[in-house]
This record gives C-alpha cells, structure tokens and sequence, in this order.
C-alpha cells in the first residue's frame, strides 16, 4: 500500500491513504508499506522501520500472545488440575496414614469434633 506521511501542525506524524487528504501546503513524503504502523518519525526524519525493527515488532507480538495463550490457559485449566492434584493427595496421605497404622476416618472425626486422637509414634517418626 502507499501512504502519504506529514507533519501535522503539532509536529505529530500523520498517514494519508489517498494523496488528496494531504492537507493543502503540507509537504509529504510517500511510502509504500505494508501497514502506515511502519511509518516513524525519527530525528526530524520521516522513514520507514528498519527490517530489525519490524522483526523485533514481531517478536514482542509473538511474546504478548504466547503470553496471553499461556495465562488464559492457566485460568481455564489450572482449577481442574489444582482439583486432581488435591483429590490425589487427599488419597496418597489417606493411603499413607493407613499403611503407618492411622486410621483416616478417625482422624478425620476427631479434626471435626475439635477434640484430640491420642496417634501411636512409629520409629521411622524418630529418625
């Protein structure tokens, strides 16, 4: 595409799609890019971005979406595997305590009448 880049009164740079929205007496400079976005006002110059320039563009878009892709999928999945992941340590602990001789339903009555569970210490507690 061409664009048509000036200075507005304010110093700001503009880009015109057609020739004739120019302002009268303005002068211009045309480009021809792929979005007027590559269009900067740099030094008192008016130019086109550097390929190194686009290419660092590119690269903080890739970053913002993998980053935005990555937390929304964090959002919508994480209280699922924060849901395993305590479901299989509630089993993994319960399956412990009953193979070290605690029963985890007494434990669990006794959490919820708030009154203690005299729990037999093995030796392996003592290392």
């Amino acid at each position: 595409m061409i664009v048509y880049a000036y200075l507005n009164s304010n110093s700001n740079l503009c880009c015109a799609l057609m020739e004739s929205a120019v302002p009268p007496g303005v002068s211009y400079t045309s480009f021809t890019v792929n979005s007027p976005d590559d269009v900067v006002y740099v030094s008192g110059t008016i130019r086109t971005k550097t390929q190194a320039e686009l290419l660092q563009e590119a690269q903080q878009k890739a970053l913002q979406q993998l980053s935005q892709s990555t937390m929304n999928y964090i959002y919508q999945y994480y209280p699922d595997w924060k849901q395993r992941s305590d479901m299989s340590d509630l089993t993994n602990g319960e399956a412990y305590l009953t193979y070290v001789g605690i029963n985890p339903t007494q434990v669990r009555q006794s959490y919820n009448s708030a009154s203690f569970v005299e729990l037999p210490i093995h030796k392996h507690y003592l290392h």
